[in-house]
């Protein structure tokens, strides 16, 4: 996958936008030449292209008026440090079911040098094989205040080495209609927070946040305060995919309530990868064990994938190996 972004995103770069849904500062995407149309009348797939090229060589901000916006056609992305925002929020609604994306990608091939915050836009796709917000292989982006919903694939996603930054105060819901591994989905990330967030309503057997780590293992997730409701799947899934695992995370502090694989303790521990002596915290924590948990050596992870190791990453921090294990303290549920 390339960094998808079905979404509208403001980076810390702009802070003059008005609450008045007015644009006072950067692109009106609305006006000449780009008149992208906020009623959802006409295809504004071009106007979007147009003045987020225009946007990213001057340093400006592309800002959306409250609106529908219609895309017939791929939006791209491929300019560093861009800034789109919705000062009031609006919609951006796939007019095609062919599997349409907001691609956000970097500018070159291997680089991880966007650094983007999404914010107050409503992403719908439905019967489009799309995911809502999503990042790959692009590093410190920030996604807070949107709703994703009804979203073909995942509502959020963090792929491919995307590290770093958060997705906080977003609401999920329905999402992962026909495809994807649940309203939010990682994938060899590292680093991510998952704060404050309204996890409802997976579709299609899946999670309500799951790391799938086809591409490689994922590390030090904080997944903390956020509601999980009604998904079709079970809330928390640290996944380990062929030896490619989820370590070094914490998960604090959330809320569950009538998830499918159902939100009881027992769930829930079945849920999460732990590692080593993670079954035991669990075991005196009072969560009752639903075999099989699989315990393995975080250090393995990083033989096999070098990109990803911590003492690497995190090489202006002072490490222990108590931080390669998760920790896990999943709060109140059923």
């Amino acid at each position: 996958m390339v960094c998808l972004m079905s979404a509208v995103v403001d980076s810390a770069y702009l802070r003059t936008l008005q609450d008045s849904g007015v644009c006072t500062s950067g692109i009106d995407v609305t006006q000449a030449p780009y008149a992208a149309d906020p009623t959802g009348t006409s295809d504004s797939s071009s106007a979007f292209n147009a003045a987020i090229i225009a946007a990213g060589a001057a340093g400006q901000t592309v800002c959306l008026p409250p609106g529908t916006y219609t895309a017939m056609a791929d939006i791209n992305v491929n300019v560093n440090g861009v800034t789109i925002s919705a000062p009031s929020g609006a919609t951006i609604m796939y007019g095609n079911p062919s599997g349409l994306q907001f691609f956000i990608r970097p500018q070159t091939v291997g680089s991880m040098a966007l650094f983007l915050t999404v914010k107050a836009a409503i992403v719908q796709s439905s019967n489009n094989k799309a995911v809502g917000i999503a990042q790959n292989q692009c590093s410190g982006n920030s996604i807070t205040g949107n709703t994703a919903s009804s979203n073909g694939e995942e509502g959020i996603t963090a792929d491919n080495q995307s590290n770093g930054g958060q997705i906080a105060g977003n609401i999920l819901t329905g999402n992962a209609i026909s495809g994807g591994v649940g309203n939010i989905g990682i994938d060899f990330a590292s680093g991510l927070s998952v704060s404050g967030n309204v996890i409802q309503n997976s579709m299609d057997g899946v999670p309500g946040l799951k790391t799938q780590n086809n591409l490689g293992p994922t590390f030090g997730l904080s997944i903390s305060g956020n509601t999980f409701t009604d998904n079709a799947g079970a809330a928390i899934w640290l996944f380990c995919n062929s030896g490619k695992c989820t370590v070094g995370s914490t998960v604090s502090g959330n809320t569950f309530s009538g998830n499918a694989t159902p939100s009881d303790k027992s769930a829930l521990a079945r849920a999460v990868q732990t590692f080593w002596d993670d079954a035991k915290q669990l075991a005196n924590a009072g969560y009752a064990m639903v075999a099989p948990l699989t315990e393995v050596n975080p250090w393995q992870q990083f033989s096999a994938f070098p990109e990803m190791n911590p003492f690497r990453l995190y090489s202006t921090n002072v490490f222990s190996w108590r931080n390669l294990f998760n920790k896990v303290d999943f709060g109140e549920g059923d």
